[in-house]
C-alpha cells in the first residue's frame, strides 16, 4: 500500500509541541508596573479587557520559548513512525507531501483574499529546520503551484487508476472529499471514503465554506445545515452531481443573486482537491450521471 502523508500538518504540530507561549501583560497601578503571566493567549485578553474595563492601559506580549530542535525533530519522527506501525508499512512505502511555492487559488479568489485571515507568523521556531529535516529523511514532493492536499488528492486518483491501493494521511477533512481510504494521525483513525460518498462532503462544504482558509460559503449554514440539505444515501440510487448542484446553486441565487453562477465557480475552485496537474473545478452539466472520471 502507498501511504501518502500530508506533512503540513506536522510541521506545525511537531513544531508547536517542541515550544511554549507565554503572553505578559503589564500595566501600571499607584506609580508601579504590575506583571502577570499567562499560558493561554485567551486568558491573557481576557484580562486586558477587565484592566481596561477598570481604566488602566494594560500592554501585552507575547514571549516563545523553544526547545532545542532535536525534541521538534525526534516528535516528526515519532509520529512518522506511529504512522507507519499503525499502517503495517514501512518507510519505504512513504511518500510525504509539502506546500511549496505559489498557488493558483491566490487568483481565483475574488470576494475574500485567499487565507486573508491567517496570520503568517504563527510559525513553530523549528519550522524551516522540520520541513530540510524531512526532506532530507523521507522521500517528499513539494507542490508548485498548488497545495500539497492537491497532490494528496491527484496521488490517491492516480493509484486507484493503477488498481493500487493507497491511503491519504493527514488531519484535513477536506480531504473527505477524495474517494479511498484515510487516515487521521491525530486521531490515529482509519476509514474508507465511497465513491458515491465523497462528492456529498464537497458540496456540503460549498454549502458552509472554510473561516479558515478564509473561503466563503451560505451565511446561515453550518455542518449540521449542511447534513441535512445533502444527507448520505446509504443505498443506491445515490445522488447524481447535478442533483447536488441543484440544491447548492438554489442556496447560492438566495445569498449571492445576479453573481451566483460566479460565485459557485470561485467557491468550487477554492476548495476542489485536483484530481490532475492543472485541473481547474467547473460545475457539472444537467442529466449527466457524474463520477471522477468525468470530471478528470
Amino acid at each position: 500500500m502507498l501511504v501518502l502523508v500530508d506533512l503540513d500538518p506536522i510541521v506545525y504540530r511537531a513544531g508547536f509541541a517542541a515550544q511554549s507561549t507565554e503572553y505578559l501583560v503589564t500595566y501600571e497601578k499607584d506609580g508601579e508596573e504590575i506583571a502577570n503571566w499567562y499560558n493561554k493567549a485567551g486568558l491573557a485578553k481576557e484580562r486586558v479587557l477587565e484592566l481596561q474595563g477598570e481604566g488602566y492601559q494594560p500592554i501585552i506580549e507575547k514571549q516563545v520559548t523553544p526547545e532545542p530542535v532535536q525534541n521538534a525533530l525526534y516528535n516528526v519522527k515519532s509520529m512518522m513512525e506511529t504512522t507507519c506501525r499503525d499502517l503495517g508499512v514501512g518507510l519505504d512505502s512513504v511518500i510525504g507531501f509539502l506546500t511549496g511555492k505559489g498557488n493558483f487559488r491566490f487568483d481565483v479568489a475574488k470576494e475574500k483574499p485567499y487565507k486573508g485571515n491567517r496570520d503568517e507568523t504563527h510559525k513553530p521556531v523549528h519550522a524551516q529546520a522540520i520541513k530540510d529535516f524531512m526532506v532530507k529523511t523521507y522521500e517528499v514532493v513539494i507542490s508548485e503551484n498548488c497545495e500539497a492536499d492537491d497532490l494528496l488528492s491527484i496521488y490517491q486518483h492516480e493509484s486507484r487508476d493503477r488498481g493500487e491501493d493507497s491511503v491519504i494521511c493527514t488531519i484535513d477533512k477536506d480531504l473527505d472529499m477524495v474517494p479511498g481510504f484515510h487516515y487521521n494521525y491525530a486521531k490515529r483513525v482509519s476509514y474508507y471514503i465511497a465513491d458515491c460518498d465523497a462528492p456529498v462532503y464537497f458540496w456540503r462544504q460549498m454549502l458552509v465554506g472554510d473561516t479558515v482558509d478564509n473561503i466563503p460559503g451560505i451565511k446561515g449554514i453550518g455542518k449540521k445545515t449542511a447534513e441535512k440539505m445533502l444527507p448520505f444515501i446509504d443505498e443506491p440510487p445515490h445522488y447524481t452531481e447535478y442533483e447536488m448542484y441543484e440544491v447548492v446553486r438554489e442556496a447560492y441565487l438566495k445569498e449571492y443573486g445576479d453573481r451566483a453562477d460566479d460565485m459557485i465557480i470561485e467557491v468550487g475552485r477554492l476548495l476542489w482537491m485536483q484530481t490532475y496537474h492543472g485541473e481547474m473545478w467547473m460545475p457539472p452539466k444537467p442529466d449527466t450521471e457524474w463520477t471522477y472520471e468525468d470530471a478528470r
